[in-house]
C-alpha cells in the first residue's frame, strides 16, 4: 500500500504478485482493510485486490480482470466488482482504439466496436434488477449502456448513479454528452429528478453550455459562486 500511495507502480506491482503467491492459509488469515475495501476479512480476496489494482495502474488491463477473476463472492464487494468490470471495459477500449487505428475508412472506424461491454451490460443488468449496484457500478452499467447505442436507457442509469455517488463528475459528463445527442433537456426531469446536491449545479451550468443555452449557464454557475466564493 506504501509504495501503491508513492506512485511506484512498478514496485508496488511486483510485491503484490509476491504477496499473492505465497502458500495459502487454510483458514485464510483476517485482514483490516482499508477504505474503499471495507468490509473485506478474507487476505487472499484483499490481496488478489492489491494485484488488480497495481496492474490497473500499469495499464494492463486484462492482467487487472485476470487477478480477481476466480473470486465468485465480488458481487458482496463493490469496489471489487467494479475494479473487475471498469478493467474490462478498458481493455475492450484499448483494443478497439487498437483496432481502429487499422480501418482506413472513416466510416468503417466507427463501427468498430468494445467488445467487452455486452458481457459487462449483461452482469450487471442481471444485479441492477436485484437493486445490488451501488453508484460506482451503476456508473459503469450506463457508460456500458452508452457504448452499445442505448443512450435513454444509459442516461437513467446514470441519473440512478448520481443520486447514489453525486461526486463522480464522470457520471455528470456522460450524461452531458447523452442529453447533446438527443438534444433534450427537458425529459430529464421527467425521466428522473436531478439530486438535490450542489453538484446539480456543476451539471446544469456544463449542459446548458453544450447546449449553447448562455443565460441558463451563467445563473448555474451564479448560484455556485455563492458556494464556493473563492
Amino acid at each position: 500500500a506504501e509504495l501503491s500511495f508513492c506512485e511506484l507502480a512498478g514496485s508496488a506491482q511486483w510485491a503484490a504478485e509476491l504477496s499473492v503467491a505465497l502458500p495459502a492459509d487454510p483458514e485464510d488469515v483476517p485482514v483490516m482493510a482499508p477504505e474503499p475495501c471495507r468490509g473485506i476479512t478474507s487476505g487472499k480476496l484483499y490481496s488478489s485486490i492489491m494485484l488488480a489494482k497495481s496492474h490497473f495502474n500499469m495499464r494492463e488491463y486484462l492482467r487487472a480482470a485476470h487477478a480477481l477473476q476466480h473470486f465468485g463472492d465480488l458481487i458482496s464487494h463493490p469496489a471489487a466488482l467494479f475494479l473487475r468490470l471498469y478493467s474490462l471495459y478498458l481493455a475492450g477500449e484499448k483494443r478497439r482504439e487498437e483496432e481502429a487505428m487499422e480501418v482506413a475508412d472513416p466510416a468503417e472506424r466507427c463501427q468498430v466496436k468494445n467488445t467487452e461491454l455486452k458481457a459487462i451490460e449483461e452482469q450487471l443488468a442481471a444485479l441492477h434488477e436485484r437493486q445490488s449496484l451501488d453508484g460506482l457500478n451503476l456508473y459503469l452499467y450506463g457508460i456500458a449502456l452508452r457504448g452499445l447505442g442505448m443512450k435513454v436507457e444509459a442516461r437513467r442509469i446514470l441519473l440512478q448513479s448520481v443520486h447514489a455517488f453525486p461526486c463522480n463528475w464522470s457520471a455528470w459528463l456522460d450524461i452531458v454528452a447523452i442529453c447533446s445527442d438527443l438534444n433534450d433537456i427537458t425529459s430529464i426531469s421527467a425521466d428522473l429528478k436531478l439530486p438535490d446536491h450542489w453538484m446539480s449545479w456543476f451539471f446544469q451550468g456544463a449542459l446548458h453550455m453544450e447546449l449553447q443555452r448562455n443565460e441558463e449557464a451563467k445563473e448555474a454557475y451564479m448560484e455556485l459562486r455563492r458556494c464556493f466564493p473563492d
